[in-house]
């Protein structure tokens, strides 16, 4: 399925791409394909496992002229050249369409509408990588992150 970004296309080639499901089916894919457990508070209880973070040293911003002054460069914002953007991106969508199931989630940062932008975000739900539930805590993080109204 490809998956616009604006003037730039993704193309993921993978047997099921969910875009923007609903929380309920998001409920049942992780209950069913995860392992996860629907608490007697509705919450839904997943296992992260070992690696329950992200490092904040794993981060790189792509040195571009037109942003390069903008960023405050040091040992969180490290740059990384086009090519090294390339090879990420290349990796990622291998990983990605080595997968049965990728969800989608559409919304927005930021409730300002003069401030707000467009999100899009490809994720797993997938008990070997042990990632929680992340599509349904993507959604519930961006404004509109259950809905596709106007993100095309």
């Amino acid at each position: 399925m490809a998956i616009g970004l604006e003037a730039r296309t993704i193309d993921i080639k993978t047997a099921e791409v969910l875009r923007n499901a609903p929380p309920a089916l998001l409920y049942e894919h992780a209950v069913a394909r995860e392992g996860a457990a629907i608490l007697s508070s509705g919450a839904l209880a997943t296992f992260s496992g070992v690696k329950t973070g992200r490092s904040p040293t794993d981060k790189r911003i792509v040195d571009n002229p037109a942003s390069s002054a903008d960023v405050w460069w040091g040992s969180v914002n490290i740059p990384a050249s086009d090519e090294s953007f390339m090879a990420c991106r290349r990796q990622a969508l291998d990983f990605l369409e080595a997968r049965p199931t990728v969800y989608v989630v559409d919304g927005y940062a930021g409730w300002d509408s003069t401030y707000k932008i467009k999100v899009r975000v490809i994720e797993l739900l997938d008990a070997s990588e042990r990632r929680g539930h992340a599509p349904n805590n993507v959604a519930n993080c961006l404004v509109g992150g259950h809905v596709q109204k106007g993100m095309d």
